[in-house]
Parts: C-alpha cells; structure tokens; sequence
C-alpha cells in the first residue's frame, strides 16, 4: 500500500516559543502563512519488514538524531500497522 501527499511550505510571520511541555517539545505561539512550495512525500507499507526508512532524491538524508519524523514519538503515531 502506497500512500503519496505534498507537504506545503510555510512562513512564519510571527513565532514566539513558550515554555517546555513534559513531552521534550515547546509550546508556540505563530502566524503563518502556506505557499505553493511543496515536497511530495510517499509512504510504503512493506509486507516483510517494520522497519521505518526515509529515502529522498536530495543528496541528504535526515538522520534519527536531527529529524521529528524519525523520532520516537512520531514514529509511534505511524507505526506499520496504522497504515
């Protein structure tokens, strides 16, 4: 199963970063504005593993350490078997 969907960019007009919350993350205050820029994102359900991998043309790629998406808590929310 292949799921495919653009991620819009945005501008921060205004962004005030408040207090930590227990999570690790800081609560925000923002205004924001969508532009058409986008990343297009694909998400493949694979049958023989529950390995969660991201892979991108750029010449990077986001590690563990430096990337939410990766992190413990997203990968939660989007574990194989939520797909």
């Amino acid at each position: 199963m292949r799921y495919i969907e653009q991620a819009y960019a945005k501008i921060n007009l205004y962004l005030d970063v408040k207090d930590k919350r227990p999570d690790g993350y800081h609560e925000i205050e923002s205004i924001m504005q969508q532009v058409s820029l986008h990343d297009t994102v694909s998400i493949t359900k694979n049958d023989w593993s529950d390995e969660n991998r991201i892979t991108s043309p750029a010449r990077t790629t986001p590690s563990r350490q430096t990337d939410a998406i990766l992190s413990p808590n997203v990968q939660r929310r989007f574990s194989a078997s939520s797909l």
